[in-house]
């Protein structure tokens, strides 16, 4: 039986991740992807883990700017980041490396290779310390354009075990056959949230995801409803999330 929650009292009473699990959301482009998952980091019991780090990898993004703020987030440009031996450690990271774009072509060349380097090191300190949550806004930025796709995995498969988990969001359920995101990206996940995705070759994508009933995945998908809110982004329309947790073997419609 899938149940149905106000997203208010899913992130207050029922969401409650264990350390070392996976997060992923996938979704279509603009339909809210950023916005939920701050708001779960937000509302993730973090005791006994260091402060997360999200990886931001647009020149701007409004959305992630209000939720650094509001989750009172350090932005850095470099990782690791420097501090003073009197400074409290932040609740948390974005690592937003600087984006130096111009009309020369070679400074994509350049941005791009000072992202992969810091993202490289975000994961890989996550890697070997542990007990930390790295989040990843672009996964598929992170995979095709960075090349980093030994550190995804190397994180997805065996990060679980020394509490250092990643949580990202993709715009298309890629990953079968070749494709640039892994299969690991869908099985390893202990929790996927799935938006409303009126394309056919995407919904049956979902049969890539372990332990779960790819036609009641596909018939729940695309009932879910859309609404017009007011985004940091403008009006934007957001979808309803259909919330898979396999450690529980359950499913929930989270509203928006």
């Amino acid at each position: 039986m899938v149940q149905r929650l106000d997203r208010q009292d899913f992130l207050e009473n029922y969401w409650s991740p264990e350390p070392g699990e996976h997060v992923a959301f996938i979704a279509p482009t603009q339909s809210g992807k950023t916005h939920f998952a701050f708001d779960l980091l937000g509302h993730t019991d973090m005791t006994g883990l260091r402060p997360p780090v999200a990886m931001a990898v647009k020149p701007r993004d409004p959305c992630v700017s209000m939720w650094g703020e509001k989750l009172g987030w350090k932005e850095v440009a470099d990782w690791p980041p420097s501090k003073k031996f009197w400074e409290n450690e932040p609740p948390g990271y974005l690592c937003w490396p600087k984006h130096e774009l111009s009309l020369d072509p070679a400074s994509i060349t350049r941005t791009n290779e000072n992202l992969k380097r810091q993202c490289q090191k975000v994961m890989l300190e996550a890697y070997k310390n542990g007990n930390r949550i790295v989040y990843a806004d672009e996964l598929f930025t992170v995979l095709s354009e960075l090349k980093l796709k030994d550190e995804v995995i190397a994180l997805l498969s065996k990060g679980s075990a020394m509490h250092a988990s990643i949580w990202y969001a993709l715009q298309m359920p890629k990953g079968i056959q070749g494709e640039s995101v892994p299969g690991h990206a869908f099985n390893s996940p202990v929790h996927l949230f799935l938006a409303k995705d009126s394309d056919k070759r995407n919904r049956d994508r979902f049969a890539a995801i372990g332990g779960v009933d790819p036609e009641q995945i596909y018939s729940i998908v695309s009932g879910l409803k859309i609404h017009n809110l007011e985004t940091a982004n403008g009006i934007k329309p957001i979808s309803e999330q259909l919330y898979i947790n396999k450690r529980l073997g359950s499913l929930t419609v989270v509203g928006v």
